[in-house]
């Protein structure tokens, strides 16, 4: 056998194996607790959508899932409202809802603005009004 053949064999080999440990993995996260599968979906948002470095995304996304079962809030909406607001002190609403576009996809102010006003009553969220401005930030 030629030189190039052993390698593309050696290669061949390799490449199971390595497909074989990602399928190992890939069980192994199936049969994980599914509240730590969503704490690494919301880690994942956080890194592609703050480039957070990943412990960082990995504590903020477990205070995010801890206030979204404490208030039991489901809305997909509402909890990127809480994302950006855990990775954020203090935002408008026009940032808030351009942070939760780039989270999501699309979000619309008037939406936006209906969930912070659920969450003020829940008192999870502190909004204050300075000029033409409303302010946004965690109450928590």
């Amino acid at each position: 056998m030629s030189s190039l053949e052993e390698r593309i064999e050696r290669l061949e080999k390799l490449i199971r194996l390595v497909i074989k440990r990602l399928e190992e993995i890939e069980k192994i996260l199936l049969r994980t607790n599914r509240e730590y599968l969503e704490v690494y979906r919301i880690a994942s948002s956080l890194i592609f959508t703050f480039s957070l470095p990943i412990s960082k995304a990995l504590e903020i996304a477990m205070k995010v899932l801890e206030v979204v079962n404490t208030f039991r809030l489901i809305d997909e909406i509402t909890i990127s409202i809480i994302e950006v607001l855990m990775v954020k002190d203090k935002v408008s609403i026009s940032e808030l809802t351009r942070l939760v576009r780039r989270i999501r996809g699309k979000a619309s102010r008037r939406i936006i603005i209906d969930k912070v006003k659920k969450l003020e009553e829940l008192g999870l969220v502190k909004v204050e009004r300075k000029c033409s401005r409303t302010w946004v930030s965690l109450n928590v």
